[in-house]
């Protein structure tokens, strides 16, 4: 897993979501970021063109760019993978699109919500899972906490990282879920509503932008 922090989109306007992710990329010094498009009701010719503009501005800092559930879109734009959601198409199914399409490098991710759900992801080959809620987000039912996102990277080991979301507000939440053995972070609001997104961005990275032991 090469990124440390996932930025989510929030499915708004695409020209502030587009804007907004130009200015949270500035805080990307060392290209340890991934945004990862997110609009589910964006129809797919919209999606697409959406998509290939941010291609586009994350390939001027480096930066990495998923797509939330599409494999076409993401394959079609160049993306560096694709998050599937737990109502999406399975890891299996995704990973054989890719094969087909000769997409070298393309990754696929996969939501979980529990050990279970890790360990199911991880046997059919999800390069990476994220694992939600680890705090409180309303409407998103219990929290699992930090001891229940620990639960969850021991269960899977090393072989596939995890990714941390859900209630993430700055760096505190962020380190703490680094310290429990996420290899990353993936937040909305922190960035997609922050005054100064390129600022939320380099707090949340904190040690991994300063290079703090």
């Amino acid at each position: 897993m090469k990124w440390q922090l996932v930025a989510i989109t929030d499915g708004g306007d695409a020209a502030r979501v587009e804007d907004v992710v130009v200015r949270a990329l500035a805080g990307d010094e060392r290209g340890v970021c991934a945004v990862q498009l997110r609009d589910k009701a964006a129809s797919g010719r919209a999606l697409f063109e959406q998509a290939t503009r941010l291609r586009e501005v994350t390939r001027r800092t480096g930066s990495g760019l998923l797509v939330n559930d599409r494999v076409d879109v993401a394959l079609a734009v160049g993306a560096d993978g694709v998050q599937l959601g737990e109502r999406g198409l399975g890891v299996a199914v995704a990973r054989e699109l890719v094969r087909a399409a000769g997409a070298d490098g393309f990754v696929v991710g996969a939501s979980v919500h529990d050990v279970e759900g890790a360990r199911r992801a991880a046997r059919e080959g999800a390069d990476f899972v994220v694992f939600a809620p680890v705090f409180e987000v309303p409407g998103k039912g219990p929290a699992a906490g930090v001891p229940g996102l620990a639960e969850v990277v021991r269960a899977v080991g090393d072989a596939v990282p995890v990714v941390a979301l859900g209630g993430i507000a700055g760096a505190e939440e962020a380190d703490a879920c680094r310290a429990a053995g996420a290899r990353a972070v993936a937040v909305m609001r922190a960035v997609m509503e922050a005054n100064d997104p390129a600022r939320a961005v380099r707090q949340l990275l904190g040690e991994v932008v300063w290079g703090c032991p």
